[in-house]
């Protein structure tokens, strides 16, 4: 993980030489529990602990989960992680416009309180307060956080259609189902987000592996084309199995998104080169998309509606199977 790299201030005494700090003070600890271990004031206002925020201290390498646990036990129990920090937690994608935790560094940091509380008022924090029911508050990894289905509720008001299409195909993949979706919606029909939520559930995608694969899928959906397979897996002849990105079977036809990652190393480009003329090869037309076509996304939508409105046939070798 990257170091931490906001929300902090450091307090230097110079470059005097330093006691190490106690084993059982790493990455992040509250101040209560330094002085526990006999760690003196001016030991912590040393240059190597960085101040986070009040009550709490961390080295520059921190995990960011470790920063979140030394906070939350300076705090009451009624305070929890929510909003985007919540989403970065359960690794739900944010854009970057909105990103306060990625996993690998921390920003602003949101919690949420109940109505009855006080907020929380630090700097660097953005304080919520939500009423929240049984089940809509647990802990993981060890920090007390908005359930995902709740976090994922609470978000759609802040994202556009194709953001939240990829928030819930991740959702979908690793955290709820379908009908659980679904149950939520149901339960909660005016409140913010709802007619995005309600508008996704249907088009969400466990099957999606990125979060630019699921924008294109929702650009395609979107202009009124029939909705793909999410990286399906596909055995060609001579035993090599892919698993395209998006699979319009009836047409044949593939459509690739590659990321920065298919042109890392000349090794990779020959692979997926090597790839596409497989498919091609078994009777797939293969369409590639690359990060700056979204630029002009009419133009790869009228060329996936092209081949799809082909009347030549294609003919599949019989070597293929569908898994």
């Amino acid at each position: 993980m990257r170091p931490l790299a906001c929300l902090h201030q450091s307090g230097s005494i110079g470059r005097m030489s330093r006691r190490p700090l106690p084993n059982e003070l790493r990455d992040a600890f509250t101040v209560a529990e330094a002085n526990a271990h006999g760690v003196s004031s001016s030991r912590l206002r040393a240059a190597d602990p960085v101040l986070p925020t009040s009550g709490i201290r961390a080295t520059t390498t921190a995990d960011p989960l470790e920063v979140l646990r030394a906070f939350l036990k300076t705090q009451p129990p009624w305070v929890c992680i929510a909003g985007t920090t919540a989403a970065a937690l359960y690794e739900l994608p944010l854009p970057s416009r909105i990103r306060s935790l990625d996993g690998k560094m921390l920003d602003r940091i949101t919690v949420a309180v109940p109505h009855d509380r006080p907020q929380v008022q630090r700097k660097g924090f953005v304080c919520a307060r939500r009423e929240f029911k049984a089940g809509e508050v647990q802990v993981f990894r060890g920090v007390r956080v908005t359930s995902p289905l709740r976090t994922w509720h609470d978000i759609s008001a802040m994202l556009k259609e194709h953001e939240f299409l990829a928030v819930s195909d991740v959702l979908l993949r690793s955290w709820a189902s379908r009908e659980e979706m679904q149950q939520w919606n149901d339960a909660h029909p005016n409140t913010k987000g709802a007619r995005l939520r309600k508008l996704v559930v249907p088009l969400a995608d466990g099957g999606a592996e990125s979060p630019q694969e699921s924008v294109l899928r929702w650009h395609l959906i979107k202009a009124g084309l029939p909705r793909p397979e999410c990286n399906p897996r596909i055995a060609l002849p001579g035993g090599m199995v892919v698993r395209p990105d998006l699979l319009f079977r009836d047409a044949l036809l593939v459509v690739e998104y590659h990321g920065i990652y298919h042109y890392s190393t000349p090794d990779q480009g020959r692979k997926d080169e090597q790839r596409r003329r497989r498919l091609e090869a078994a009777g797939f037309t293969v369409i590639v998309v690359v990060n700056r076509d979204f630029q002009h996304i009419s133009s790869v939508i009228q060329q996936v509606r092209t081949c799809l409105a082909e009347d030549t046939k294609r003919t599949l070798d019989k070597g293929v199977r569908f898994l």
